[in-house]
């Protein structure tokens, strides 16, 4: 059985969820929002009463259907489960109470030594870096992507990661997961033998103590690395992540240097990336953070432009900037996209004028014909002149909107802009605003200025402002969601061309759409990170390259651009994020993760059968379609689960198990690699 809850959990019904880029608006049945643990597997437990599907959302950050389509009956919104535990008034705490005296090492290379910290999974990353901040000591997570609104259970359950190319992906820093399975089953996950965080013996006595709410007296206890590995990444299809205990480090301050690049040269960026950064992950790499920006447009010398920062820990004093810009804000700001618009608006009047006197002169025989020659003329003249100035008037007058008016749907006004160029035959404009947005975003560091100095999390995430404590985060521009985000990952080890080779193939594919009068607006960004243990992480390689490419919605030919960039990078291996655009069949799945999502199939299955929950309670089209269920033959009939459930119950108690047996093999064979 598992543990009753008398709770009730508010919902709403029906709900429109509509994701971050304003691409997947999908009614839902019934909205459940739980605000404590009890409430949350309320919510789970009414769910199965009613044969229902349910995912769990936060700040529906994700592009792709991963959290939420239109299979589901219920979605459980975890935002309200956002607070540093135990909370006030709890008796008990995993916190330090439950650690191992001696705790364990970490499994990858940072420079400062581990803290744990026990927060619900509905925080946000800007809420946690602030909660960790005001710790004493203040603390920060070892390494951030470059956004902050995404929940840390969808953080964790997509595989995001960094920059910082000797650490692994942001879900390798937890260390263990407090899950609410199928039946409403709790789950506590660690690593095995010396890679657990607790001790048995301790988790046992708050899980039997009645003063205690952090852990149900028949929660599962679980020291297994395949479980764990594979409950790291799974897409919420293991059940809802409650919360996480993770491995923060002592707060520290990063020095960040922009400098203008290219891709090819001997000195270039590809070249770097080659020699320096193509190592196994145990191998660590000189320096700390890198980020190459790519233009996919060549410049007069027949070369790809880069900016890259690179981010060093020290110990300067605070020399703080400006925020440093988020890749995915390069169509917002009207100053970044004004100069090259600017230009071409200088150049319309004079190219009218051109046109219209070739189109008078073209019909100036007219005048030579007697008596009706200047009739006909006058008549003709109105017709060829607007046949030759209709689209740059119209390009003018769409110049003149965007510039003066802006607002947030200025990045459809600079889509539209780009396609009546095109069509004005003025496709150059793209390339020269994609130029534009590098340059004045990304500016260089001028020589014999200073170096950016501030708190890690601040330049990892823009975080930077100052003016309001605390303040809450501001929401981003309505115009950031009109983009489409790709991403894939390349193993990145000596001798491996995958990523060279992508690189060189969307160059060529972007000179060809662009020859076909289909020029395309869009960004690159380079990131390099060690590998994941998460079975499903997209990290697959000791140390992987990640391809990040933000595209303009709404140019001409787009739709044939993103299949062929998909067909791309599948020909040179290349692993789509689960959390961005992809189209990822359930071959596909296979073909990529091979032995590790057999693992991850078996995993589900054990959670399913020994929780005698529902197999169908948090499967969706999304699971279904990439075949992300339990393993074939590894299902057994509802209600024979609770045999296996007090099997597992008797496992848990006998003390220290894992601990007397550290080597006794589970149900899977993990990887080698970082973790």
């Amino acid at each position: 059985m598992t543990c009753p809850s008398n709770s009730s959990v508010a919902s709403s019904s029906p709900w429109l969820y509509l994701n971050w880029a304003r691409t997947r608006p999908v009614l839902v049945p019934t909205l459940l929002k739980p605000n404590s643990k009890a409430e949350l597997v309320t919510a789970v437990q009414q769910v199965e009463k009613s044969s229902g599907s349910v995912k769990a959302v936060g700040s529906s950050w994700s592009y792709s259907p991963a959290a939420v389509d239109e299979s589901l009956t219920h979605v459980i919104d975890i935002s309200m489960l956002n607070h540093h535990l135990p909370l006030a008034g709890e008796k008990n705490s995993i916190v330090p109470s439950a650690l191992k005296p001696d705790p364990p090492p970490p499994p990858f290379h940072h420079p400062r030594p581990p803290h744990f910290v026990h927060v619900e999974a509905g925080i946000t990353i800007y809420d946690l870096n602030f909660l960790l901040d005001d710790l004493s000591p203040r603390l920060a997570m070892p390494t951030l992507g470059g956004s902050n609104g995404q929940t840390l259970a969808g953080v964790i359950s997509t595989g995001v990661h960094g920059a910082d190319f000797n650490l692994p992906p942001i879900a390798d820093f937890i260390r263990a997961i407090h899950l609410v399975g199928p039946g409403g089953q709790e789950w506590w996950l660690e690593r095995s033998g010396a890679n657990s965080i607790t001790d048995p013996t301790r988790m046992m006595a708050i899980a039997a103590d009645p003063t205690s709410t952090l852990l149900c007296p028949d929660i599962t206890i679980e020291y297994d690395d395949q479980l764990f590995q594979a409950a790291m990444v799974s897409l919420g299809r293991f059940g809802v992540i409650y919360s996480v205990v993770l491995q923060a480090v002592p707060a520290f301050k990063l020095t960040q240097h922009i400098a203008a690049s290219t891709w090819e040269g001997q000195t270039g960026e590809a070249m770097w990336l080659s020699n320096t950064a193509a190592v196994p992950g145990t191998t660590p790499v000189q320096g700390h953070f890198r980020e190459i920006i790519v233009s996919p447009y060549a410049n007069g010398a027949g070369t790809h432009d880069c900016m890259v920062t690179t981010r060093e820990i020290t110990t300067a004093p605070l020399n703080p900037q400006p925020a440093s810009f988020d890749f995915l804000h390069f169509v917002c700001p009207e100053g970044g996209l004004n100069p090259p618009l600017i230009a071409l608006m200088g150049t319309l009047p004079i190219l009218i004028a051109t046109a219209t006197s070739a189109a008078i002169a073209s019909i100036s025989w007219m005048l030579a014909i007697p008596i009706v020659g200047a009739i006909a003329f006058s008549i003709a003249a109105p017709t060829v002149i607007a046949a030759a100035t209709t689209a740059l008037v119209t390009l003018e007058t769409a110049l003149a909107t965007a510039l003066s008016a802006g607002g947030s749907s200025l990045s459809d006004k600079i889509a539209s802009i780009c396609n009546m160029a095109t069509l004005a035959g003025f496709k150059e404009l793209v390339p020269a605003l994609v130029g534009a947005f590098m340059t004045q975003q990304r500016s260089p560091t001028p020589p014999g200025t200073p170096d950016t100095v501030d708190d890690g999390f601040r330049l990892m995430t823009s975080q930077t402002d100052r003016s309001i404590p605390h303040a809450p985060r501001t929401p981003d521009a309505e115009c950031l969601r009109h983009m489409d985000g790709f991403e894939f990952e390349f193993g990145l080890q000596s001798g491996q061309t995958d990523l060279f080779d992508f690189m060189n193939a969307v160059f060529a594919l972007t000179e060809e759409f662009k020859d076909k009068n289909m020029p395309q607006g869009f960004g690159m960004s380079v990131r390099v990170t060690r590998g994941t243990s998460a079975f499903i992480g997209m990290q697959q390689s000791d140390r992987t390259a990640h391809v990040e490419i933000d595209c303009l919605r709404g140019l001409i030919g787009q739709d044939e651009f993103y299949s062929r960039l998909h067909a791309t990078a599948a020909a040179h291996m290349g692993i789509p994020h689960w959390g961005l655009l992809h189209s990822l069949t359930a071959k596909q799945v296979d073909d990529i993760y091979g032995r590790n999502v057999v693992q991850w199939r078996q995993a589900l299955a054990r959670v399913i059968n020994s929780s005698n929950g529902n197999v169908a309670t948090f499967r969706s089209k999304f699971s279904i379609d990439r075949n992300l269920e339990p393993a074939a033959g590894c299902t057994i009939p509802l209600g024979f689960g609770s045999f296996f459930r007090k099997l597992q119950a008797l496992k848990t108690r006998a003390m220290g198990f894992h601990h007397a047996f550290p080597n006794k093999p589970k149900g899977g064979n993990p990887p080698s690699g970082p973790g």
